[in-house]
Order: structure tokens, then C-alpha cells, then sequence
């Protein structure tokens, strides 16, 4: 089997109370062994402060592909 034919599945965790200054998407999808995926992170307070925030990149096995 080639292994750039694998997909793994990703989910990204992060703050989502109402507050949260941040915002990612996408949160879901398929990424194919040996390739890129564009993820897009907006920055938006509503007000200036201290902002501390994690996100968590979470990946599984996804589908393996002829």
C-alpha cells in the first residue's frame, strides 16, 4: 500500500465560550498523507485585555485509499 494515499481525520479544540476572541476554521476534515490544509485563525476582541487561549489539533485514523 502507498502510504501517501492514507487520510487522517483532524478536529480542532478550542475556546468556545462566547467571549472567545478567536476563531478557526475549518474545525473538521481529511488530510491526505503528504499534503497541506489551510487552517485560518481570526483574532477579534470585543475589547483590549490579556487574552490566554489553546487550541488542540486532535488527529485519528482516518481512511486508507487504493
Amino acid at each position: 500500500m502507498n502510504p501517501s494515499s492514507n487520510l487522517v481525520q483532524f478536529e480542532i479544540l478550542t475556546d468556545e465560550t462566547e467571549n472567545s476572541a478567536f476563531n478557526v476554521e475549518p474545525k473538521t476534515g481529511m488530510l491526505r498523507a503528504g499534503h497541506k490544509k489551510e487552517i485560518t485563525i481570526t483574532f477579534a476582541p470585543t475589547e483590549a485585555k490579556v487574552i490566554v487561549s489553546t487550541a488542540v489539533f486532535k488527529f485519528s485514523e482516518g481512511e486508507k485509499t487504493a
